[in-house]
């Protein structure tokens, strides 16, 4: 007699998909499909993976900020990149420093040797 033969789960019937033609399923899957969206007063529209505004004037200015924060982050990154090449040029020159003066303990240690 087996113990878990009365929990056995009934197979549910395969189901019809809602879309039946291929045009349809096309047709939602677009990429550069745009998605408008009303809330209260303002609308957006997403197109391209970005939610932008869809009044002209809004939708100027957003475009302006988004300029703007690109040319932000490439300034970023650029002030970055110079604020490493800078710490590694302090480094070379504390080195190169560091190499002379040694060298000079050298030549004078070798002077005192050769006066004696």
């Amino acid at each position: 007699m087996p113990i878990f033969g009365k929990f056995t789960s009934k197979k549910n019937p395969v189901r019809k998909p809602a879309l039946q033609t291929k045009e349809e399923t096309d047709e939602l899957f677009l990429e550069n499909r745009a998605i408008p969206l009303k809330l209260g007063e303002h609308e957006v529209v997403f197109e391209n993976g970005i939610w932008s505004p869809d009044d002209d004037n809004t939708n100027t200015l957003h475009k302006t900020i988004q300029a703007l924060k690109a040319s932000q982050q490439e300034l970023l990154e650029a002030n970055n990149m110079l604020q490493l090449k800078n710490a590694i040029l302090l480094n070379m020159l504390t080195q190169a420093t560091a190499d002379c003066h040694t060298r000079q303990k050298e030549i004078e240690k070798l002077q005192k040797t050769k006066t004696k």
